[in-house]
């Protein structure tokens, strides 16, 4: 790793707490989506669209106060250890944190692939909350990317935001599987 990365990660790790708080963990799909996107509990996207962006989607549960969060088709190196953690951060501010790190401490291939992140919080208050979503790549030589960042009115009970457009081309294939 980097001197650059090391000093970026601490700072980091001590700005968010992770030191002290790793979060609520997740779970992560292989290549292609949870079951090749049949088990999308929490949208009913066609197939045909999961392609066309990524997409944070979520839901809120306000008599259980439980947000879930599923951050759906994210471009990765198909060769990497993925995981997701969601915590909050203060009264009314939640960070959903996606790793990306390569199998083995250094193995990569030739492939893209696409996985979809997800995570639910639980005792999370009702109203207006604001949600940070980051990516660490940690071979990467800028490794932390602030995905997306705003608001979620969980008073709405759902929703979805496009995070990325980016066209994917031949490695976006919901049908794929491992």
């Amino acid at each position: 790793m980097k001197k650059t990365s090391l000093v970026a990660s601490t700072i980091l790790a001590a700005a968010l707490g992770a030191c002290t708080d790793p979060g609520t963990p997740g779970e992560v799909s292989t290549c292609g989506g949870f079951e090749g996107l049949a088990a999308h509990a929490l949208t009913n996207a066609a197939v045909d669209d999961y392609c066309a962006a990524e997409v944070l989607v979520w839901t809120y549960d306000a008599t259980a106060e439980t947000l879930s969060l599923s951050n759906e088709r994210v471009s990765l190196n198909c060769c990497g250890e993925h995981s997701v953690a969601l915590r909050q951060t203060g009264d009314t501010t939640f960070a959903m944190a996606e790793v990306d790190a390569p199998e083995s401490g250094d193995a990569r291939c030739g492939c893209m692939c696409v996985f979809d992140f997800r995570v639910t919080g639980e005792q999370v208050p009702d109203g207006v909350i604001t949600l940070e979503l980051t990516r660490e790549v940690t071979d990467s030589e800028d490794p932390f990317t602030e995905v997306w960042s705003g608001e979620l009115d969980l008073g709405a009970g759902a929703g979805s935001i496009v995070v990325d457009t980016t066209d994917l081309e031949m490695w976006c294939d919901p049908n794929w599987t491992e």
